[in-house]
Formats: C-alpha cells, sequence, structure tokens
C-alpha cells in the first residue's frame, strides 16, 4: 500500500525489460525480496526476466490509499507479506531511505556510489573519489575529485 499519487509513473505491472522494470513497484519488490536490495543490476533485461522474478512479481498488488502525498517524493508505503503457510507480516515506512528525515549512513552512500561508479570507473578510482569526498571539507579544491571523474578513461562494458 502505498500513497496516492505514488503509482502514477509506475506503469509497467509485467515488465519484461530493465527499462520497463524500473517503472514497476510490482518488479522492485519482487528484486529486494529475491536479491535483498536493489542495484543497477537489478535492472537488466536478464534479471527482470529471471523465472523467478517474473514469477514473485505475479503475487505483488499495490494498491494506493489515503491522501495524496504534499510533494513528490515522500508519502507512506506499507509492505505486507502472506506466505505459504498462512502466516503475516507487514512493515510501513513513513518516511523514506535517503530522505533529510532518514538519512543514508555513509557506509550506504558509499556502497551506492560504488555500485554507480562500477560503470564507468575502476575499483581505483572509485576508491579514491570516495577517500576524496570523505574529507571534502578540508580539501582545497576539487580538481583532484574532478580529474579522476572526467579524464579517467570510461571502461568498456
Amino acid at each position: 500500500r502505498v500513497s496516492r499519487g505514488t503509482a502514477m509513473p509506475l506503469i509497467h505491472h509485467r515488465p519484461q525489460t530493465g527499462l520497463e522494470g524500473k517503472f514497476s513497484m510490482e518488479y522492485c519488490l519482487a528484486a529486494a525480496l529475491l536479491d535483498g536490495t536493489v542495484k543497477l543490476s537489478s535492472f537488466s533485461d536478464e534479471a527482470v526476466q529471471r523465472p523467478e522474478a517474473q514469477d514473485l512479481l505475479q503475487r505483488v498488488e499495490m494498491t494506493e490509499e489515503g491522501e495524496e502525498r504534499e510533494g513528490p517524493i515522500g508519502g507512506t508505503a506499507t509492505v505486507a507479506l502472506t506466505l505459504d503457510d498462512g502466516s503475516r507480516h507487514s512493515q510501513r515506512a513513513d518516511i523514506p531511505r535517503g530522505d533529510p528525515r532518514a538519512p543514508f549512513t555513509w557506509d550506504e552512500l558509499a556502497a551506492k556510489f560504488r555500485d554507480c561508479a562500477a560503470a564507468v570507473l575502476s575499483s581505483e578510482a572509485t576508491a579514491r573519489c570516495l577517500e576524496i569526498v570523505s574529507n571534502l571539507e578540508a580539501a582545497p579544491d576539487i580538481r583532484q575529485l574532478m580529474d579522476i571523474v572526467c579524464l579517467v578513461p570510461v571502461r568498456s562494458p
């Protein structure tokens, strides 16, 4: 269950491609349950087409309830699971992770950066970027960081 207005961009209820998966609550929840997390690799065509993901997303139903949220981000979400043995579990989130009221930890931010940067930077360049950013307030300027992100050759897939 999500706040009113949440479903508007989530138009793919039975996605078949990675791009469709990005706009599918059903797939995002299935990926999170199967993999324990959702990363960029969750949105490859192969990941979306996994039989276990396709099976699980068929069991997900999204409903909107309550008042429409005030801004483009926020609102509430409740995930309720009914297991094969009939037991039920649910968890509600009133503040999304990453919101200033529920910020990511440094380790969570670094993990997200590593995941995103892996497509374009070497692991050494990624580590150096994280080192620079972790001490950014003491840096006289950001030239070293810009040298890495702008001048390092993009890795080919």
